[in-house]
């Protein structure tokens, strides 16, 4: 039954899910698992881990986001895919060739700059590729590279740097992306913008100020913004924090054991539903 719903328009889809799968190996999943041996090459604070993990990547990959979208309205989208992919995947080879803390701070915005471009495109073109009651089988499908992206990144992040170190497992994570965005641009093609059905054709784009107006218009959409908002900071803090935090523990005194729980116990309340 899935494969009849989506049969006619598969090969697109599965190259934007092998997109999405890509995009979230290289993110900070995998960065998660390499940061003690970062932190122990290069001599790191643990500040300086905080701002590579999260301000670094999150200030740019959340923002840009917005103008991207509405470019995706404009432009083609294959192109945006391209590029935003050749550029993430090329800036995560380039931490591996960090030698201090700031050109690894510039890596990593450039992966966040690079990510920005991945979602929105590609959620268009799958509005466009499927009507109303199929599209949420289709945007699950694309959404299930987050999650093969987080089990594959930290396997292959753990192992690389396991027999080889933490530059090699960037370095390999990067390039297959940079050589993906390349087969993208050669091969994809744009799909044709499709109306809704019953809609009114625009005589010209919304702003995105009218587009922020249009959201906070609606109520139920409001909470959708702050509900998805809030499971992704709890989602990425399950995946992201628990290798570099299990490295810790399995070296540190009882003491200090004891203060990272209690660092912890207030997202692991909320977790647990308590």
């Amino acid at each position: 039954m899935i494969g009849n719903a989506l049969k006619p328009r598969l090969g697109w889809l599965t190259d934007l899910t092998a997109g999405g799968l890509a995009k979230d190996i290289i993110a900070g999943l995998i960065l998660a698992i390499l940061l003690e041996d970062i932190k122990a090459d290069l001599l790191l604070s643990d500040t300086q881990l905080g701002l590579l993990s999260g301000l670094a990547f999150a200030i740019f990959y959340a923002t840009l986001g917005i103008p991207v979208a509405a470019l995706a309205d404009r432009v083609n989208r294959v192109n945006i895919i391209s590029v935003a992919l050749g550029v993430w995947s090329g800036m995560t080879a380039l931490c591996g060739l960090a030698q201090n803390f700031t050109h690894l701070l510039l890596a990593r915005i450039g992966v966040g700059i690079g990510e920005a471009g991945s979602s929105p495109p590609s959620h268009s073109i799958i509005a466009d590729l499927y009507p109303a009651e199929k599209r949420a089988l289709a945007l699950s499908i694309y959404s299930l590279g987050v999650t093969l992206g987080a089990a594959a990144g930290q396997m292959f992040g753990g192992n690389l740097t396991y027999f080889f170190d933490w530059r090699t497992a960037f370095i390999a994570i990067g390039l297959p992306g940079v050589v993906l965005a390349i087969v993208v641009k050669l091969f994809a093609t744009e799909p044709m913008r499709k109306a809704e059905p019953g809609a009114v054709e625009a005589t010209r784009m919304p702003s995105i100020r009218e587009g922020f107006r249009s959201i906070f218009a609606d109520r139920a959409a409001v909470w959708l913004v702050a509900g998805v908002t809030l499971g992704e900071r709890l989602g990425q803090r399950l995946a992201g924090e628990p290798p570099g935090r299990s490295l810790r523990d399995a070296s540190a005194a009882p003491d200090d054991r004891r203060a990272q729980d209690a660092g912890a116990s207030l997202p692991d309340y909320l977790l647990s539903g308590g």
